[in-house]
């Protein structure tokens, strides 16, 4: 028996929760990149078209892609000894500040996504 599985962080599931909806509403074809039936149709959702929205939730995956990224590039850093470059206070803080910065980020992104789920369980898409 073949079985599937898949490690996300919670805004990898997030978007992938909120694009399967996406595409069990409006054409299995938007997974794959192929254009979707009604492209210039409202998106109900949020202004704009649902080629338009497609569009935003690609965009939002390479931010989700960003900020892992720079979360394992924080990382390094924080295991780096900086302290003859900046002094130890001002490495613990350039980190800090870092981690804020991302946070922050990822905040948004995950209110935005938990926005278009909160909508796609009261209404139709």
């Amino acid at each position: 028996m073949l079985i599937e599985i898949q490690v996300r962080t919670a805004l990898q599931d997030a978007w992938a929760q909120v694009f399967e909806g996406l595409a069990d509403s409006w054409g299995r074809e938007i997974r794959y990149g192929q254009p979707m039936p009604d492209p210039d149709a409202p998106a109900v959702i949020t202004p704009g078209t649902r080629q338009e929205v497609i569009r935003d939730m690609f965009a939002l995956s390479e931010m989700i892609t960003t900020f892992e990224e720079a979360d394992c590039r924080i990382q390094e850093m924080e295991s780096m000894s900086l302290g003859d470059i900046l002094g130890p206070d001002e490495h613990e803080a350039l980190v800090a500040d870092l981690r804020g910065q991302q946070r922050r980020l990822q905040e948004a992104a995950l209110r935005r996504l938990q926005r278009m789920m909160a909508f796609q369980e009261s209404e139709e898409w």
